[in-house]
């Protein structure tokens, strides 16, 4: 059991004296998925159910009733220590908290604050998160006693100041239609900021990126919009992108609590990882897997438990042994990260394998991250079963998923993570200290991403599909190769036979005369001595010869 913070009680006990969480919500003036993420966040530390959510007005389960008694007696014997403190002079020295946007609790107010406290050390200063929005009312109910705003609105009955101005530049491509004859208004670092203003009604008509409502910078463009006499053309917001991926993978994503869009997947498995282990904590792994897999576990100071992948059937399905699975989640593992279709190999879990991870994690209580970059480009033929989709799921799951394989775009850098609320509020966080948020520009994609034309993606498989017969065919006729028919994705995971030189020599003479880049099997497992995995390309003529061409290489050097 992991301890409760006090305003965690305060805000519980709120929910059971208001009956419901939209009054508790609004009594400590915080949104309702904020508090409803508290509530979760109590309940998994002391392993309970507080509320029954079903009834109307809401009450406490009967173990949630002990513990509202006991949150009580504590809250009680905490006013009363705090008195004590007052009258003994013990409370200490003078305090202040400061409401503040995201933005400026992370990135501005820390630097102002630690030199605040070099000058006057006895001040204890907090800070509280408040959207512009939210601010007025914090200060008005006594939560925060300086507020600090972007907008710059004033509130009649309060006092305020302006700290400083700046300048908003609204960016756009040169090629841009809009950019016609205003080349005086393009940036040049020689000038400076000295840069023309351009009025913002001749953007009126075009096409807006906004960032999802509720947001500060969001409510900031809209108020200069409509002040420039026009309400902007939205084409994409975040739930555009929750909309898709819900309508995909049939699981219910709130774009406000289990969405997060992220510089790349591969961003999107470090903030997974990352909000998830600590030094020490046991992760499984499935061997072969995606190499950035075992890379971040050693990064994190996890320690690997490997997980087999039976992928050389002749004939059957590949798949995990759900005994050895279970064995390695007994053993404590926390987490356990794997991509389906799997990378290397390409197969795709069956919908009982599937099931049958999903009820494992639920009864050991471990974490899942499901990498499914492939999933929309499984051949045809092939049952794929979406984790996040099942009636039985873990209380603690992320999918990632992302436009880069499907629609060639791996250099805009790209990808959505979405699942458990509490593991995407710490992904936030962590992206907040990394990266602030994926490329606000490149987000564009996701205007396309599940909206390509008619047919599109469809043709896009069977081309690969028919790259793959073309590349197998090469490998059947040499003897000693061999490689499992890939699922889903572009690549192979190919066995060669034993050679005189060791792999990853073989690797570095086939790029400098055959011209043809692979990646070593033991990047994917160190048992993988024998195998490395191709990427094949677009072009059938041209992935087959290649790999005529590194077979070629590889003759000279096999082990008579």
């Amino acid at each position: 059991m992991e301890p409760v913070e006090f305003r965690d009680m305060e805000y519980v006990m709120a929910v059971h004296e208001e009956q419901s969480f939209s009054g508790a919500a609004r009594k400590h003036f915080i949104s309702q998925p904020v508090l409803s993420r508290v509530v979760r966040k109590v309940e998994r530390n002391l392993g309970v159910t507080l509320f029954d959510r079903s009834s109307i007005p809401l009450k406490p389960t009967p173990q949630g009733q002990k513990v509202l008694e006991y949150f009580e007696q504590m809250q009680k014997l905490r006013m009363e220590l705090e008195q004590y403190c007052e009258t003994a002079g013990q409370q200490g020295g003078p305090g202040l908290t400061v409401a503040a946007p995201s933005f400026f609790c992370t990135y501005g107010l820390p630097p102002v604050i630690a030199a605040f406290k070099e000058r006057y050390p006895d001040w204890e200063i907090r800070l509280v998160e408040a959207n512009d929005r939210d601010l007025v009312d914090f200060l008005r109910a006594g939560v925060a006693e300086l507020g600090i705003s972007a907008n710059g609105d004033t509130a009649p009955d309060m006092e305020s100041e302006v700290l400083r101005t700046e300048t908003i530049i609204l960016a756009v491509p040169a090629g841009f239609a809009v950019n016609r004859g205003l080349e005086a208004y393009a940036l040049d670092p020689a000038r400076g900021n000295d840069v023309p203003g351009l009025p913002l009604e001749r953007f009126a008509g075009e096409r807006f990126l906004f960032m999802k409502p509720g947001n500060d910078m969001r409510e900031r463009g809209m108020r200069l919009c409509r002040e420039a006499g026009f309400s902007p053309r939205i084409v994409m917001e975040l739930d555009h992108v929750a909309a898709s991926l819900s309508g995909f993978t049939g699981a219910k994503i709130d774009p406000e609590e289990n969405l997060i869009l992220t510089p790349g997947t591969q961003g999107a498995l470090f903030l997974a990882m990352g909000a998830n282990i600590m030094p020490g904590d046991k992760v499984a792994i499935v061997e072969p897997d995606y190499f950035a897999n075992r890379k971040m576990v050693e990064f994190f100071g996890g320690q690997m438990v490997p997980v087999v992948l039976e992928y050389e059937n002749e004939g059957g399905r590949a798949g995990i042994s759900l005994e050895s699975m279970e064995e390695a989640f007994r053993d404590g593992v926390k987490l356990f990260l794997f991509s389906n279709p799997n990378n290397p190999v390409g197969c795709v879990y069956s919908y009982e394998g599937i099931t049958g991870i999903a009820a494992l994690a639920k009864k050991y209580g471990v974490t899942l991250i499901a990498d499914e970059l492939y999933s929309r480009q499984v051949y045809p033929g092939i049952p794929y079963a979406h984790l996040c989709a099942q009636k039985e799921i873990p209380e603690n799951l992320i999918t990632i998923q992302g436009p880069s394989k499907t629609e060639s775009l791996s250099g805009f850098r790209l990808g959505a993570a979405f699942g458990t609320a509490e593991i995407i509020e710490r992904m936030e966080k962590l992206q907040a200290i990394m990266a602030l948020r994926c490329s606000g520009y490149n987000q564009a994609v996701f205007l396309t991403w599940f909206n390509e034309p008619e047919g599109w993606l469809e043709a896009r498989i069977r081309a690969h599909k028919e790259i793959r017969e073309a590349v197998m065919e090469v490998i059947r006729d040499v003897p000693g190769v061999s490689a499992k028919p890939t699922e889903g994705g572009s690549y192979l995971f190919v066995t060669i036979p034993e050679l005189d030189v060791s792999l990853h020599q073989f690797i570095r003479i086939a790029r400098e005369l055959a011209d043809v880049i692979v990646t070593p099997g033991t990047e994917f497992g160190p048992q993988y001595v024998h195998q490395f995995r191709i990427n094949f390309s677009q072009d059938k003529e041209n992935a087959a010869a290649a790999m005529k061409r590194l077979f070629a290489v590889m003759e000279r050097y096999r082990k008579q």
